[in-house]
């Protein structure tokens, strides 16, 4: 039972309420003549509306002035958060500016496991007070994991270098599946962070010698929870982000992957059997890695349908981020009413299925394309998808040719010496990973797509993954790394 509260003497309390009005007084005339700007006041709750984290807050208010417990990780409820009581202590609205952040709160962990992804975006400067005190450890306030940019180097510190930026939002992805080194003109100009150029206040290691060592010795794959939390720069994590909706164990339980160490051969000689059985002529154009075309594949009516899908939704194709000149065709996707559920493409989908063995789950939308006289897809590879994205890379990509043009658009390997000329009804499938680690990319399948001479060349590629694509895509998941797809 707590002490009982000691009464003051009615003359006291009358002198002091007298005081505290003289006071309070004093302070309206200074806020008055010192307050703000609308502009800047405006510009604090606008930061605050549109806030991931004060969504959430105004949420865990609603929930506690119901009376309604927590009931996901996503509701804060005031009478639970010290950022609730802050907030309400300094409303914005009538303070004017918003006070420094409260301390942060390093005695439990942070309060939702979006922390880290709104840290990486920024959600640390941009909204403070909530971050600091529910998602202080995302933040790096806590102890080793604080920001040391005033420490010295030769302390152990990290300072920052301002300089130090990724220039586009892709950076993670590409440095993910290898274009520091295939691609260094670019990469090593745009994405200094993520190709190990330099270290970010937002990604950084806590101990740089430590945590070197550790990922040389595969301790990114042995220990990666660890790793996560101190060594990011080092395991080339700093795009991962913590999104339960696209973690595979959590959303997406049960599911095997479409490969595993040494399966890739074995996949290929069944669809060769398959092949034999179904009248496709298939032709072994390499081994090492694979390569092999199916002739009679497709029918002609087959073909003229899946191009039929493309009219109206063409659009130039892009590589990367966005158009480049070494990608000159056009595009057309096969997610619009009335293409996805086409009786003819679904046939064609669960022939790929059949002949490949990989679920058509593990499929992305049929891309459609054309290539006009003088068209064409410079050097390049197809697997662009980290390894810890909720569908992994992607294992194979089946090529289709719709049309023969009179002269040129060969599918072109420079790495294999290899060159494929497109013919009606024919496929071409090759895959993206190696046979020994299907994690990781063989850059032996470079491929292009040589300038059409004459006539027009119609084509389709079908992208199928290690693990589920259409489930997670519904579910709104991206083409970038999740915390726990280890």
């Amino acid at each position: 039972m707590g002490k009982k509260k000691r009464r003051l003497p009615f003359l006291a309390t009358v002198i002091l309420a007298a005081l505290a009005a003289s006071i309070a007084g004093t302070l309206a005339l200074i806020v008055v003549t010192n307050r703000i700007s609308d502009g800047e006041e405006q510009s604090f709750s606008q930061r605050l509306r549109r806030s991931r984290p004060a969504l959430l807050l105004q949420r865990g208010r609603q929930a506690a002035d119901s009376g309604a417990d927590r009931h996901t990780d996503e509701v804060v409820p005031a009478r639970e958060s010290a950022a609730a009581r802050w907030y309400a202590a300094y409303d914005p609205k009538s303070f004017g500016v918003a006070p420094p952040p409260p301390e942060p709160d390093c005695s439990t962990p942070d309060s939702s496991e979006s922390c880290e992804g709104w840290a990486q975006a920024g959600e640390c400067d941009a909204n403070a007070p909530y971050m600091h005190m529910e998602c202080a450890h995302a933040c790096k306030l806590c102890g080793a994991a604080a920001p040391r940019t005033a420490a010295s180097p030769a302390g152990g510190g990290f300072v920052a270098d301002l300089a130090c930026v990724d220039k586009s939002s892709y950076c993670g992805q590409w440095a993910a599946v290898g274009e520091c080194d295939s691609n260094p003109g670019y990469m090593k100009a745009n994405c200094r962070v993520t190709c190990h150029l330099c270290q970010s206040a937002a990604c950084h290691d806590m101990d740089a010698a430590q945590c070197k060592a550790e990922a040389a010795a595969g301790a990114c794959r042995a220990s990666p929870e660890s790793m996560f939390q101190r060594c990011r720069w080092s395991c080339g994590w700093c795009a991962m982000v913590v999104d339960k909706r696209c973690r595979r164990d959590a959303s997406f339980p049960g599911q095997l992957p479409a490969a595993t160490a040494g399966s890739t051969g074995a996949m290929f000689e069944r669809s060769l059997a398959k092949a034999a059985e179904k009248g496709y002529a298939a032709t072994v154009l390499s081994r090492e890695p694979w390569v092999v075309t199916y002739d009679h594949f497709l029918s002609a009516d087959e073909a003229s349908a899946i191009i039929s899908k493309g009219e109206k939704h063409w659009s130039r194709s892009v590589a990367g981020d966005g158009v480049q000149s070494v990608r000159t065709s056009s595009t057309a996707w096969c997610e619009h009413d009335g293409c996805g559920s086409d009786p003819v493409l679904s046939r064609v989908r669960s022939r790929i299925a059949n002949l490949t063995g990989v679920p058509e789950a593990h499929a992305e939308p049929m891309q459609i394309l054309r290539y006009e006289p003088g068209q064409f897809y410079r050097r390049h590879h197809d697997q662009n998808a980290p390894a810890t994205t909720a569908w992994g890379p992607r294992l194979y990509t089946f090529f289709m040719y719709l049309s023969e043009p009179e002269a040129g658009g060969e599918t072109s390997f420079p790495v294999l010496n290899l060159s494929v000329a497109p013919k009606l009804g024919r496929a071409l499938l090759w895959p993206s990973v190696l046979d020994h680690d299907p994690l990781a990319r063989d850059d032996r399948t470079d491929h292009e797509a040589v300038a059409v001479g004459r006539g027009v060349k119609f084509a389709s590629n079908y992208w199928l993954h290690l693990w589920d694509f259409q489930g997670p895509n519904r579910a709104g998941c991206s083409n970038t790394e999740v915390y726990g797809n280890w």
